[in-house]
Protein backbone atom coordinates (compact mmCIF):
# COMPACT_ATOMS: atom_id res chain seq x y z
CA UNK A 1 0.00 0.00 0.00
CA UNK A 2 1.42 3.46 -0.77
CA UNK A 3 -1.16 5.74 0.17
CA UNK A 4 -3.96 6.75 2.05
CA UNK A 5 -6.98 7.71 0.08
CA UNK A 6 -9.91 8.87 1.83
CA UNK A 7 -13.49 10.28 0.37
CA UNK A 8 -16.70 11.68 1.91
CA UNK A 9 -18.37 14.76 3.14
CA UNK A 10 -17.61 17.45 5.91
CA UNK A 11 -17.08 14.80 8.58
CA UNK A 12 -14.17 13.92 6.55
CA UNK A 13 -12.95 17.29 5.17
CA UNK A 14 -12.90 18.61 8.60
CA UNK A 15 -14.91 21.60 8.33
CA UNK A 16 -14.91 23.84 11.12
CA UNK A 17 -11.74 22.38 12.79
CA UNK A 18 -9.32 25.18 13.63
CA UNK A 19 -7.04 24.82 10.74
CA UNK A 20 -9.21 24.28 8.34
CA UNK A 21 -12.40 26.62 9.56
CA UNK A 22 -14.29 27.90 6.89
CA UNK A 23 -16.98 29.84 9.24
CA UNK A 24 -17.75 30.82 12.53
CA UNK A 25 -19.67 32.38 15.13
CA UNK A 26 -18.62 35.15 17.11
CA UNK A 27 -19.97 36.15 20.62
CA UNK A 28 -22.21 38.16 18.25
CA UNK A 29 -23.38 35.61 16.71
CA UNK A 30 -21.92 37.10 13.44
CA UNK A 31 -21.59 35.42 10.02
CA UNK A 32 -17.17 35.40 9.54
CA UNK A 33 -15.72 34.33 6.64
CA UNK A 34 -12.12 33.48 7.38
CA UNK A 35 -9.92 31.80 4.54
CA UNK A 36 -10.87 28.85 1.96
CA UNK A 37 -8.40 25.82 3.11
CA UNK A 38 -7.56 22.35 2.59
CA UNK A 39 -8.83 19.56 4.31
CA UNK A 40 -7.92 19.68 8.20
CA UNK A 41 -4.48 18.08 9.47
CA UNK A 42 -6.36 17.33 12.80
CA UNK A 43 -9.76 15.49 10.49
CA UNK A 44 -10.11 11.70 10.99
CA UNK A 45 -8.08 10.73 7.66
CA UNK A 46 -4.78 12.68 8.52
CA UNK A 47 -4.94 11.05 12.69
CA UNK A 48 -5.56 7.62 11.00
CA UNK A 49 -2.50 7.93 8.01
CA UNK A 50 -0.40 8.43 11.00
CA UNK A 51 -1.77 5.77 12.81
CA UNK A 52 -0.80 3.49 9.91
CA UNK A 53 2.05 5.15 8.73
CA UNK A 54 0.54 6.06 5.19
CA UNK A 55 0.45 9.34 3.28
CA UNK A 56 -2.57 11.09 2.80
CA UNK A 57 -5.19 12.10 -0.22
CA UNK A 58 -8.30 13.61 1.37
CA UNK A 59 -10.31 13.65 -1.66
CA UNK A 60 -13.49 14.73 0.49
CA UNK A 61 -15.98 17.20 -0.36
CA UNK A 62 -18.05 19.57 1.88
CA UNK A 63 -21.62 19.37 1.50
CA UNK A 64 -21.42 16.26 -1.16
CA UNK A 65 -23.95 13.99 -1.21
CA UNK A 66 -23.79 10.10 -1.70
CA UNK A 67 -23.72 10.74 -5.28
CA UNK A 68 -21.00 13.26 -5.13
CA UNK A 69 -19.20 11.42 -3.19
CA UNK A 70 -19.31 8.25 -5.96
CA UNK A 71 -18.98 10.80 -8.64
CA UNK A 72 -15.27 11.98 -6.96
CA UNK A 73 -14.53 8.82 -6.73
CA UNK A 74 -14.53 7.58 -10.16
CA UNK A 75 -12.95 10.43 -11.82
CA UNK A 76 -10.08 10.17 -9.27
CA UNK A 77 -6.65 9.02 -10.61
CA UNK A 78 -5.97 5.90 -7.85
CA UNK A 79 -3.70 2.96 -8.38
CA UNK A 80 -4.05 -0.36 -7.08
CA UNK A 81 -1.82 -0.03 -4.52
CA UNK A 82 -4.27 2.83 -2.63
CA UNK A 83 -6.11 1.68 0.36
CA UNK A 84 -9.49 3.34 0.31
CA UNK A 85 -11.44 4.68 3.60
CA UNK A 86 -15.38 6.49 2.63
CA UNK A 87 -17.14 8.06 4.96
CA UNK A 88 -20.74 7.81 3.63
CA UNK A 89 -22.82 10.89 4.62
CA UNK A 90 -26.55 11.66 5.15
CA UNK A 91 -28.69 9.27 2.60
CA UNK A 92 -31.34 12.47 2.47
CA UNK A 93 -29.11 14.07 0.08
CA UNK A 94 -28.51 13.85 -3.33
CA UNK A 95 -27.32 16.41 -6.54
CA UNK A 96 -27.97 16.86 -9.93
CA UNK A 97 -24.83 17.70 -12.54
CA UNK A 98 -24.80 20.36 -14.87
CA UNK A 99 -22.61 20.91 -18.03
CA UNK A 100 -20.80 23.33 -15.59
CA UNK A 101 -21.53 22.62 -11.68
CA UNK A 102 -22.75 20.42 -9.47
CA UNK A 103 -25.68 21.90 -7.61
CA UNK A 104 -26.02 20.21 -4.04
CA UNK A 105 -29.40 19.10 -2.62
CA UNK A 106 -29.51 18.96 0.79
CA UNK A 107 -31.76 19.59 3.95
CA UNK A 108 -29.60 21.46 5.66
CA UNK A 109 -29.76 24.86 2.71
CA UNK A 110 -33.58 24.69 3.74
CA UNK A 111 -33.21 26.01 7.03
CA UNK A 112 -33.35 30.18 7.27
CA UNK A 113 -30.49 30.24 9.02
CA UNK A 114 -28.64 29.41 6.10
CA UNK A 115 -30.00 32.44 4.79
CA UNK A 116 -28.95 34.51 7.56
CA UNK A 117 -26.04 33.30 7.79
CA UNK A 118 -24.88 34.03 3.98
CA UNK A 119 -27.10 36.25 1.86
CA UNK A 120 -25.65 35.76 -1.20
CA UNK A 121 -28.12 35.66 -4.48
CA UNK A 122 -26.30 32.18 -5.37
CA UNK A 123 -27.35 31.25 -1.61
CA UNK A 124 -30.36 32.71 -2.48
CA UNK A 125 -30.98 30.85 -5.44
CA UNK A 126 -29.64 27.48 -3.34
CA UNK A 127 -32.48 27.79 -0.43
CA UNK A 128 -35.11 28.30 -3.40
CA UNK A 129 -34.31 25.17 -5.19
CA UNK A 130 -33.63 22.94 -2.16
CA UNK A 131 -37.03 24.05 -0.68
CA UNK A 132 -38.86 23.34 -3.67
CA UNK A 133 -36.87 19.70 -4.05
CA UNK A 134 -37.93 18.62 -0.73
CA UNK A 135 -41.57 19.82 -0.81
CA UNK A 136 -42.31 18.66 -4.59
CA UNK A 137 -39.87 15.93 -5.31
CA UNK A 138 -38.60 14.43 -2.07
CA UNK A 139 -39.89 10.50 -1.49
CA UNK A 140 -37.85 9.03 1.48
CA UNK A 141 -37.27 5.48 -0.69
CA UNK A 142 -36.11 7.12 -3.25
CA UNK A 143 -32.65 8.76 -1.84
CA UNK A 144 -32.21 5.23 0.46
CA UNK A 145 -32.38 3.78 -2.99
CA UNK A 146 -30.19 6.12 -4.64
CA UNK A 147 -27.45 5.51 -1.84
CA UNK A 148 -27.49 1.89 -1.97
CA UNK A 149 -27.31 2.15 -5.66
CA UNK A 150 -23.89 4.48 -5.37
CA UNK A 151 -22.18 2.75 -2.44
CA UNK A 152 -22.59 -0.24 -4.41
CA UNK A 153 -21.35 0.60 -7.51
CA UNK A 154 -18.47 2.44 -5.61
CA UNK A 155 -18.01 -0.52 -4.18
CA UNK A 156 -17.93 -2.43 -7.26
CA UNK A 157 -15.89 0.12 -9.49
CA UNK A 158 -12.67 -0.30 -6.77
CA UNK A 159 -13.13 -4.10 -6.57
CA UNK A 160 -12.61 -4.06 -10.06
CA UNK A 161 -9.19 -2.36 -10.02
CA UNK A 162 -8.02 -4.03 -7.22
CA UNK A 163 -8.20 -1.54 -4.61
CA UNK A 164 -8.40 -2.18 -1.22
CA UNK A 165 -11.88 0.05 -0.37
CA UNK A 166 -13.70 0.45 3.05
CA UNK A 167 -16.95 1.67 4.21
CA UNK A 168 -18.46 3.41 6.95
CA UNK A 169 -20.67 5.47 7.84
CA UNK A 170 -21.68 7.46 11.03
CA UNK A 171 -24.43 8.24 13.51
CA UNK A 172 -23.92 11.35 16.97
CA UNK A 173 -26.89 9.92 18.86
CA UNK A 174 -26.63 12.17 21.66
CA UNK A 175 -26.49 16.24 21.75
CA UNK A 176 -28.29 19.40 20.34
CA UNK A 177 -27.33 17.93 16.87
CA UNK A 178 -28.07 14.43 16.74
CA UNK A 179 -27.01 12.90 13.24
CA UNK A 180 -27.27 10.25 10.96
CA UNK A 181 -25.98 8.38 8.01
CA UNK A 182 -27.04 5.05 8.63
CA UNK A 183 -28.72 2.85 5.98
CA UNK A 184 -32.30 1.94 5.99
CA UNK A 185 -32.83 -1.59 7.83
CA UNK A 186 -34.53 -3.54 4.78
CA UNK A 187 -31.53 -3.72 3.15
CA UNK A 188 -32.04 -5.42 -0.36
CA UNK A 189 -30.63 -8.85 -1.19
CA UNK A 190 -28.53 -7.71 -3.55
CA UNK A 191 -26.91 -5.09 -1.68
CA UNK A 192 -23.82 -6.95 -0.10
CA UNK A 193 -21.57 -4.10 1.40
CA UNK A 194 -20.06 -4.23 4.79
CA UNK A 195 -20.41 -0.49 5.66
CA UNK A 196 -19.15 0.11 9.90
CA UNK A 197 -20.97 2.27 11.64
CA UNK A 198 -19.00 5.37 13.76
CA UNK A 199 -19.98 6.71 16.82
CA UNK A 200 -19.42 10.58 17.00
CA UNK A 201 -19.23 11.62 20.39
CA UNK A 202 -20.71 14.79 21.13
CA UNK A 203 -18.09 17.38 20.59
CA UNK A 204 -18.00 20.28 18.20
CA UNK A 205 -16.18 22.21 16.15
CA UNK A 206 -15.77 26.26 16.00
CA UNK A 207 -19.28 26.11 14.01
CA UNK A 208 -21.19 23.95 16.69
CA UNK A 209 -22.61 21.60 14.43
CA UNK A 210 -19.80 19.64 12.94
CA UNK A 211 -17.64 17.42 14.72
CA UNK A 212 -14.55 18.44 16.95
CA UNK A 213 -11.17 17.86 17.37
CA UNK A 214 -11.77 15.23 20.00
CA UNK A 215 -14.75 13.89 17.74
CA UNK A 216 -12.47 13.32 14.71
CA UNK A 217 -9.48 11.26 16.85
CA UNK A 218 -12.03 9.44 18.27
CA UNK A 219 -13.73 8.53 15.21
CA UNK A 220 -9.78 7.91 13.76
CA UNK A 221 -9.30 5.39 16.73
CA UNK A 222 -12.81 3.75 15.89
CA UNK A 223 -11.75 3.21 12.14
CA UNK A 224 -7.84 1.91 12.83
CA UNK A 225 -9.67 -0.53 15.45
CA UNK A 226 -11.90 -1.81 13.00
CA UNK A 227 -9.09 -2.57 10.14
CA UNK A 228 -7.28 -4.25 12.97
CA UNK A 229 -10.09 -6.49 13.33
CA UNK A 230 -10.18 -7.58 10.40
CA UNK A 231 -6.88 -7.33 9.20
CA UNK A 232 -4.69 -7.77 11.51
CA UNK A 233 -1.39 -5.40 12.44
CA UNK A 234 -0.69 -5.22 8.34
CA UNK A 235 0.36 -1.63 8.51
Amino acid sequence: MNRLVAFGCSHTYGKSLPDSAQEFFSDKKKYRKLRDSPPSKDAWPALLAKKIKLPLENLSCCGASNKQITEIILNSKLEETDFVVILWTNIYRTCFFTKDTIFQISPSYTKKKYIRRYNAQMHIERFNINNKYYKDFFWQRNLEYETLQNIDHAKRYLDSKGIQNWHFNFVRPVGPFQITSLLPNDLPKWFEVDVHTLTMIDDYGLDGMHPGLKAHANMAEQVHTTLLDYLGNIF
